[in-house]
């Protein structure tokens, strides 16, 4: 669980942190399917943990916390190594913690994205094909729900041609994330909001609404509501994962 340390002891190697990030999700033969540098990650994730469940000072941390926590106590302690190493960043790394751990982070999710779905056209193309119906089905009878006369084909062409002018802004944003994380972050974020409101122009014109605008706020509206569903699940998986690595420690 002490993802930070894991990340740090990866070095500049960005495959190689991207195994290392992963490596407590990855089980049994599934390894194999993987890049040599994720596998890679992977040992070194499994090599750190057993150097340090095997050193003294964490075995004496471990037996201080057993009685309360139980099978708890490793990932606690896990958790505390990640804060002293954030406590005490700066005689570690010269970056700034907040700019490390965010760039970290971006670049290691493009890396996952860039193996798993980018390398494999046939996937890529059923996974935006179950998009555009998806965002289709949404707008078509959620704005029927509102009393729009909208129909699914009027909305299908709406969302495919978003999704070919997606196709030109993706390539650039492909350039940037290789080029700067940062600026490419920032027109990611200006993107999403140009798709929000492209869907709702379109959504308006189609179900007959008069304003954009609420359509917009209605999009975002909507989009929130669905975030915090998806992150009900993610914090239900964590805590699944804790559990696991709770009976396994």
């Amino acid at each position: 669980m002490n993802f930070l340390g894991h990340i740090y002891l990866s070095g500049h190697d960005k495959e190689l942190a991207v195994g290392n990030l992963v490596a407590d999700q990855i089980k049994g033969n599934k390894i194999s399917e993987l890049p040599d540098k994720i596998k890679s990650g992977i040992v070194l994730h499994r090599l750190i943990d057993e150097f340090t469940d095997n050193h003294i000072s964490h075995k004496k941390c471990v037996r201080e916390l057993f009685p309360k926590y139980r099978h708890y106590s490793r990932v606690i302690i896990d958790m505390y190594f990640d804060h002293f190493l954030a406590a005490n960043w700066n005689d570690f790394h010269r970056t700034p913690l907040k700019i490390y751990s965010n760039s970290q982070f971006d670049e290691s999710i493009f890396m996952l994205y860039y193996e798993n779905i980018l390398k494999k056209p046939i996937l890529l193309v059923f996974l935006e094909v179950f998009k555009i119906l998806i965002i289709t089905s949404l707008a078509t009878y959620i704005g029927k729900f509102f009393g729009g006369k909208g129909t699914f084909l009027s909305l299908l062409k709406c969302v495919a041609w978003i999704h070919y002018i997606l196709l030109f802004i993706n390539i650039l944003l492909f350039v940037l994330i290789i080029l700067n994380i940062y600026v490419a972050s920032f027109l990611i974020m200006l993107t999403n909001i140009w798709i929000i409101w492209a869907l709702s122009e379109c959504a308006a014109r189609a179900h007959g609404f008069s304003s954009t605008f609420l359509v917009f706020i209605t999009g975002i509206f909507i989009m929130f509501l669905l975030i915090v569903f998806l992150l009900q699940i993610l914090n239900s998986s964590d805590f699944i994962l804790v559990e696991r690595v709770g009976s396994n420690a």
